[in-house]
């Protein structure tokens, strides 16, 4: 069951908009989201208005146990309530630990105490025992906690007893990164190769993994770089994500904060990588193709592995994207596991609208392969909205909100939908005509006249309500030529018998398209098609 996030205002908020003044009450809904990230935008937002904490955010997994626009002032209050009672009763445990250490209380507490207007033996009264229930419930967490730790470090001694036959043991440094830990090992190659199997015939597809498929050409030049060099290779650390719980024993040593340790990992853990499944490949091929004094030399070598908790997909999905901003692999998949950017979300919702389409995207390529049964990228598809509406990565916090979200999302999917007017389009999407087929003869298949049918778009939408537009003169575009081979298309988008991308070329083309649907051209479509015109006469 989907998880919602609900918005409520804890004070009297008054937010200015073009559209108007709106006034909220403490406890009103102001907004209903399905990701946490688009709550928070939603929250900023009121507090860039009113305030600091001017907000609140539930969770709650009823859609319908909030609406939006009614008040829920009784029940705020009394989280507003809960909140300070549990924020003093901290206080109070907190003093009390410093006056227990012998240590002088700051004047910043105490002020906090006067704040209330309460005397301390007054404010000790009144929160002792909400501040004793804290003490213990933490003290039950730390007990647990410390229970665990024990039957891990139970379980590992017995497998040590056992020569480590379960497991896996490895001196690590332990480190914490957005307040969660993680280990950096030293992993013996001979163990990594078996730590991390994949499959290269892996069919799952991009946007149920972590990883970006596997390039076994590029593995296996990595292979060839270190056998050739074992006398001088280097190697950077990979990452992965570990399923099971690890146990991490500090040694005892003056001066290492216990951060230095050994890391055990048990045998039955799943390990995802998330960086660097080239490099774990690469010495796999190189473990299998060594003379035996090459695999000598090898089982003897290391790499360091950076070790993380497995927090899900979604969030090994969004550590691919951010370990590879800076080296650019493929744009789609980029695109796909990147999910910071509202404008990638916006285009994989609209996805999931277009049932038809979907499938046809290459969520992990930035261009579709020759044999490909794929039609587009994900990256053209983003293009392709970018043309029509004018939403970008940049703009598109500006442009796109929660009361006109569904607005832009009626108009896209009504425009793809109306293409079907367009011959061969809906054989084409009904893979009644293959992908490799259409490319080959086909203009419609090809990222070019996805542009241009933009373009066209952006122009028949251009100011009007979705009530305004001309969706008839859409019926026209059974008129388009879908030859490729065909005279009109020469030197537009089609140059020697070949499909050209460039701008022009797309300009071109969608001059062409508004002329058949009886769109008036733009001035810079019109500049390009007179451009056109002229050459093709000379």
């Amino acid at each position: 069951m989907a998880i919602l996030q609900f918005v409520f205002t804890t004070r009297n908020c008054t937010v200015s908009k073009k559209s108007g003044t709106l006034f909220y009450k403490p406890g009103t809904c102001v907004g209903k989201h399905r990701s946490y990230m688009a709550a928070v935008k939603k929250s900023d937002e009121i507090d860039r208005h009113c305030g600091t904490n001017a907000t609140l955010i539930i969770e709650a997994d009823n859609k319908d146990q909030y609406q939006v626009g009614e008040e829920y002032p009784t029940m705020i209050s009394d989280i507003l309530s809960e909140q300070e009672s549990t924020r003093l009763a901290e206080l109070l445990n907190r003093i009390e630990d410093l006056k227990f250490n012998n240590q002088d209380v700051p004047d910043y507490l105490l002020d906090e105490i006067s704040q209330t207007g309460l005397s301390f033996e007054e404010f000790d009264v009144k929160y002792k025992l909400k501040a004793q229930n804290l003490r213990d419930e933490d003290h039950k967490f730390q007990h647990e906690r410390a229970e665990q730790q024990a039957r891990r470090e139970a379980i590992s001694n017995g497998l040590e007893k056992s020569d480590n036959e379960y497991c896996f043991s490895f001196p690590a440094v332990q480190g914490i990164q957005a307040q969660n830990c993680y280990y950096l090992a030293s992993i013996p190659i001979r163990h990594l190769v078996r730590m991390f199997e994949f499959s290269e015939d892996d069919v799952v597809p991009p946007e149920l993994r972590a990883q970006r498929q596997l390039n076994p050409a590029r593995a296996k030049k990595i292979s060839e770089y270190v056998l050739n060099n074992l006398d001088n290779f280097v190697l950077p650390a990979i990452t992965a994500t570990v399923s099971a719980e690890m146990t991490f024993k500090p040694f005892d040593q003056p001066g290492t904060g216990n951060h230095l340790g050994m890391l055990k990992l048990p045998f039955d853990s799943i390990f995802q990588l998330i960086d660097g499944q080239h490099r774990h490949a690469g010495l796999k091929y190189a473990m299998e193709k060594a003379t035996s004094e090459q695999r000598r030399i090898l089982l003897n070598e290391t790499l360091s592995v950076s070790l993380y908790f497995d927090h899900g997909l979604r969030n090994s999905q969004q550590w691919f994207a951010d370990l590879n901003s800076s080296t650019k692999p493929a744009s789609s998949i980029s695109a796909l596991y990147n999910q910071r950017e509202p404008f990638n979300l916006f285009v994989q919702e609209l996805l999931d609208s277009l049932p038809d389409i979907k499938p046809l995207v290459d969520m992990e390529n930035s261009t579709v392969g020759l044999k490909s049964s794929k039609l587009w990228s994900l990256v053209s598809i983003s293009k392709f909205i970018t043309l029509l509406t004018g939403i970008n990565v940049r703009n598109f916090s500006k442009l796109v909100n929660d009361e006109n979200r569904h607005h832009w999302v009626k108009i896209i999917t009504r425009f793809v939908s109306e293409l079907t007017y367009i011959p061969s389009w809906q054989s084409m999407l009904k893979r009644e005509i293959s992908g490799f087929d259409a490319r080959s003869s086909l203009i419609i298949s090809h990222a070019v006249f996805l542009e241009a049918l933009a373009m066209m778009g952006n122009l028949l939408l251009q100011g009007k309500t979705y009530q305004d537009i001309n969706w008839d003169s859409m019926k026209k575009l059974v008129h388009v030529e879908i030859d490729k081979q065909s005279d009109c298309w020469k030197n537009r988008c089609v140059v020697l018998g070949k499909m050209q991308k460039t701008g022009d070329g797309a300009k071109s083309t969608a001059a062409l398209l508004c002329r058949v649907i009886g769109v008036e051209l733009s001035a810079a479509l019109k500049e390009v098609d007179v451009k056109f015109e002229i050459s093709n006469v000379a």
